[in-house]
């Protein structure tokens, strides 16, 4: 019964290539004659590939084999031998299975195995102690052997390559590996704690937001490289009940909505639907993410056409999501000076998810997606900040300036004080535009996190305003500002 599920799969045409290895050498990436699998059945077996006379795996397209996402099993196969005796580290450069299964078979008998691992599995547990899954072998001298895997990630498409190492240069290389992370994650940590001290002192919840969208990207890169794993308990992450890595990718866009909805409500004061309806994007996030955080619960009883409608619901919406978020963003370009640095800023990031996911076949990109993620985010996340930063030292010296300035003014003299007099009524450019915004009902924190100054400037400009036109309220000087034109 079992043999017959492989009629029942695409025969395609097998060649199979024996890719010798040399200890002499640090590692081998394994860029071809990777073949692959999907078993929509979930019911083969090795011993069924195994005994299999025909061959029922295809040739995989790009280097880096996807085992897709849903309830269903991928395989991958490849057939290796060494030139001489030795031990090699079999590394699957990825931390994010749910399941995953290692079989080393020569001449159709199981030499060795690993069953049974998933990224829950403690790290003390696993064929070698390491945040990925890596497997030891030995091979010997001119002889042949054939690897498979089997994989399966229910709610993530996972893309990872394949690397054989000595042993020595593994350790070598993770070591520096790690150390780069820490340089890294200490930047983006070091711009979380800034983002956030700047919210506290000055009361611009602008920083906030964004702080809280790049905490969201270093929870998504720890849990996509395996440090989540490594360091914090496998149940406090999920269980039975919660998934709390769910929250990790959806938190970042529902920040990112927050984000973009802050700087861009002034300059599209007269076009409210890009507000509301990101607004309504952010009710449906939360509707989303509901079910996929207590994913643990329904998962096991649903099928894989189920899972795999809800995760293309799911993606289609994060790509709604982006596209309107870009195209509010577009739209406001002309009035506001951020959100032309923002469509610089996501171009990176853009293209490091878009060339591993789809072009990776044409111009064989060797690159695992959490560092291709993690060098584009990186690149955003230094122009925003240091965008940002200069937007409100900007400010801060304009004030500083201004309050020196008026100390000053009270010393000049009678020609000065004369002159002041003759411009006493003539509102500055800044000003013109925190009465706009008042008039058309905007708040002080919103105004404060549209133009990245602290409603405490705000606030004071409107006093400015007050002394200059000679009134008492914000209604009074709306009504003369509308006499006079100036809005």
């Amino acid at each position: 019964m079992r043999l017959l599920l492989l009629f029942l799969l695409p025969i395609t045409t097998f060649c199979q290539s024996t890719i010798w290895l040399d200890n002499s050498l640090q590692k081998q990436e394994i860029k071809e004659n990777m073949f692959v699998l999907k078993d929509s059945s979930n019911a083969i077996t090795i011993d069924n590939l195994i005994e299999a006379k025909q061959e029922y795996f295809h040739l995989s397209k790009v280097g880096i084999p996807n085992l897709g996402w849903g309830k269903r099993i991928g395989w991958v196969r490849l057939e290796v031998g060494s030139k001489v005796e030795s031990q090699y580290l079999f590394h699957v450069n990825s931390a994010i299975f749910d399941k995953l299964n290692f079989y080393l078979v020569q001449k159709g008998k199981i030499v060795q195995s690993f069953e049974n691992l998933s990224c829950l599995t403690p790290i003390i547990n696993r064929p070698y102690v390491h945040r990925d899954f890596v497997f030891p072998i030995h091979l010997k001298a001119g002889e042949r052997y054939t690897i498979y895997l089997k994989g399966k990630n229910v709610l993530n498409s996972i893309k990872f390559p394949i690397i054989i190492w000595n042993p020595k240069a593994f350790e070598k290389s993770d070591r520096q590996l790690n150390f780069f992370w820490g340089i890294i994650i200490g930047i983006l940590i070091l711009a979380v704690v800034g983002n956030f001290l700047i919210a506290y002192l000055l009361n611009m919840r602008i920083f906030y937001f964004y702080g809280m969208y790049v905490l969201s990207l270093i929870l998504v890169f720890l849990h996509l490289d395996g440090f989540l794993y490594e360091y914090l308990p496998a149940n406090f992450q999920r269980n039975s009940v919660v998934d709390l890595t769910q929250y990790f990718s959806y938190s970042v866009f529902f920040w990112s909505i927050l984000f973009v909805i802050a700087f861009t409500k002034l300059s599209l004061a007269d076009r409210p639907f890009f507000e509301r309806t990101l607004r309504v994007m952010s009710i449906i996030f939360w509707a989303l993410l509901l079910p996929s955080l207590f994913s643990p619960l329904w998962i096991a009883g649903v099928s894989d056409a189920y899972v795999q409608f809800s995760g293309w619901t799911a993606r289609i919406f994060f790509i709604t999501v982006l596209s309107f978020l870009y195209l509010t963003v577009l739209a406001s370009v002309r009035k506001n000076t951020m959100s032309r640095i923002y469509l610089i800023s996501v171009i990176p990031p853009i293209l490091s998810y878009i060339l591993p996911q789809y072009f990776n076949h044409i111009f064989d990109i060797w690159i695992v997606q959490p560092y291709a993620y993690l060098f584009g985010f990186l690149f955003e996340i230094i122009i925003l900040s240091v965008a940002m930063v200069v937007r409100v030292k900007e400010y801060l010296f304009t004030n500083l300036k201004q309050n020196t300035d008026v100390e000053v003014q009270t010393q000049a003299v009678e020609i000065v004080e004369k002159k002041l007099v003759m411009e006493k009524e003539a509102l500055s450019k800044r000003e013109i535009e925190i009465l706009t915004a008042f008039a058309k009902g905007f708040t002080y924190q919103d105004i404060s996190d549209a133009m990245f100054i602290s409603p405490h400037t705000v606030r004071t400009h409107l006093k400015n305003i007050y002394q200059k036109l000679e009134i008492s309220s914000k209604a009074e000087a709306v009504k003369v500002a509308i006499e006079r034109g100036w809005l």
